[in-house]
């Protein structure tokens, strides 16, 4: 007797997508039942459209058998996978963000923004964050209101002596015979250690004006302590004056503590150990 063998066949697939474009998926096949999205800072998948309720988002809709997801952001870059009715995986897409670069550094270390660029008669070099611009000395060791930052090489941008509020999202422009060059997005991410003693008083100065959360991992999982629009999520935690005050530290309190932005990057992350005496 002959034995008959079932094949299925998964498709991969790589796409970059560069924030506020519009990000097709060309999975809506006749047998997708389901799409779920999973990211580096979830905790699961989650399901974005299935076949008998549709899109789970404002920003996605249905066209053509494509999946649309407008104004692309960084929650939205992740894996895709496309699944039929029996949960076989029939699609799975990788999408990744295109325009920003993740530079990390240790709090009081010197970290560089690094410039894509080479040097052809660049004239002009404008550094900015958020809605102010801030000064860009010419070299080291220059004299001035901030002598921290400083141009290397072609372009490079050299912050020293960083600190918690560096953290966030830069904007570089570039002149070249007065033609401005592509902008160019860095996301800097500044880490720090801390050691707190049983009782004493924690503070972080992590509420920026660009933190929309803060989280730890101290129970094992992320767990959500503060948000922009809620406050602190426990009676012995505080919010005052850019910082996140928890009162008579515990042993549980100790952990990693990361602070994300609106677009779920990370801004600093604090590993908190405890002294226990």
């Amino acid at each position: 007797m002959r034995q008959i063998r079932t094949y299925r066949l998964h498709f991969q697939d790589e796409i970059s997508v560069k924030k506020g474009e519009e990000l097709k998926l060309d999975v809506l096949l006749s047998n997708a039942y389901k799409v779920v999205h999973w990211t580096k800072r979830s905790t699961g998948w989650r399901e974005d459209w299935n076949r008998s309720h549709g899109v789970r988002s404002d920003r996605m809709t249905i066209r053509d058998g494509n999946l649309i997801i407008n104004n692309f952001t960084a929650t939205d870059a992740g894996t895709y996978e496309v699944l039929d009715s029996e949960g076989e995986i029939l699609i799975m897409v990788t999408v990744t963000g295109n325009s920003a670069v993740l530079v990390t550094g240790e709090k009081g270390g010197n970290v560089t923004l690094p410039c894509k660029f080479e040097a052809r008669q660049i004239s002009v070099i404008v550094l900015s964050s958020g809605s102010k611009n801030i000064l860009v000395c010419g070299s080291e060791g220059c004299d001035g209101e901030n002598s921290r930052v400083f141009k290397e090489g072609a372009c490079d941008i050299v912050i020293k002596d960083l600190r918690l509020s560096d953290a966030g999202k830069y904007i570089l422009n570039v002149y070249h015979n007065n033609d401005q060059l592509e902008p160019q997005t860095k996301y800097l991410h500044i880490q720090d250690e801390i050691s707190v003693k049983t009782g004493d008083q924690l503070k972080l100065p992590v509420l920026l004006a660009s933190t929309d959360k803060v989280e730890t991992n101290s129970s094992g999982k992320w767990k959500e302590v503060w948000r922009r629009d809620h406050g602190v999520q426990s009676d012995r935690m505080n919010d005052r004056d850019g910082n996140l005050t928890i009162n008579e530290f515990m042993d549980s309190d100790a952990g990693t503590y990361r602070v994300l932005d609106s677009e779920e990057e990370v801004l600093i992350t604090v590993t908190v150990t405890g002294n226990f005496i």
